[in-house]
């Protein structure tokens, strides 16, 4: 008979598998990486258990800094109250100011389960508050998200044929399609356009205005297609997010080297 092992006993059981299988190696990336912390990036990513952001970047200790919360939010803490905690502004405070990173990528995935609460929801926005206590996930999600649901109804209102503009700086825009082929399901064309509201919340915190006018630091889109895999990142020529692969690579870096 088989037993199922608890949570706990589940972390064990992998650092075991660690020690006996990486740990060694590991020990060797770590020592360099003490001595010569030089990160690249952070990537800014969902808490959902089936993104494994380490393994999927192929990260070397020291290589990346990784920062989550449910949606791969950017909060723009300027139109919440002034006593919220703000752990995402303190992370890239930490990359960009004292780790000096140049690069901020933000990475959302299919069947985003923080996401696909705020497209259920996102009608709501146009109701009146009720006196109803919500759970503290669904609260933060839209008080985060009126952005998102906003573009996406300018996006639907065009049927997805249409692009919609963002804005990285005030003098910085960008146009983007969405899905306009129409093979992901709505929720997950939702997903899309909020990892690209992320970008524009960059400009809120005060440290990045000014860099990312001067183009000093440079932000990214992401997309993991979790049902079979595939990496999609957002094209700035192209205007829309791209399937990365052999074919696709050389593009890709072009238009990152466009900024």
């Amino acid at each position: 008979m088989i037993t199922k092992c608890s949570g706990m006993q589940h972390i064990l059981n992998g650092f075991l598998r660690y020690r006996a299988k990486l740990r060694g190696e590991l020990i060797e990336k770590f020592k360099i990486a003490t001595v010569n912390l030089n990160p690249q990036a952070i990537l800014i990513t969902c808490v959902d258990s089936r993104i494994v952001a380490s393994r999927i970047t192929q990260a070397n200790p020291g290589e990346i800094l990784i920062t989550r919360n449910p949606g791969s939010l950017v909060p723009n803490y300027n139109v919440l109250p002034p006593n919220t905690s703000r752990p995402e502004e303190a992370a890239l405070e930490l990359a960009c100011l004292h780790d000096n990173i140049d690069t901020v990528a933000i990475a959302g995935h299919a069947d985003c389960k923080a996401m696909n609460l705020v497209h259920d929801n996102r009608h709501q926005i146009f109701k009146s508050p009720t006196t109803e206590k919500e759970s503290v996930l669904k609260s933060w999600l839209m008080a985060n998200s009126v952005p998102t649901i906003h573009k996406y109804f300018e996006y639907e209102k065009g049927d997805f044929k249409k692009p919609a503009k963002f804005s990285i700086t005030n003098g910085r825009t960008f146009e983007a399609y969405i899905d306009p082929e129409n093979a992901y399901p709505n929720n997950d064309k939702f997903s899309m356009i909020n990892t690209l509201i992320q970008l524009e919340n960059l400009k809120h915190y005060s440290f990045l205005k000014e860099p990312l006018e001067k183009k000093e630091i440079h932000p990214y889109a992401l997309w993991l297609d979790i049902y079979n895999g595939d990496i999609l990142v957002f094209c700035f020529k192209e205007k829309r997010f791209v399937k990365l692969n052999d074919e696709s690579y050389q593009k890709l870096v072009s238009d990152l080297n466009m900024d």
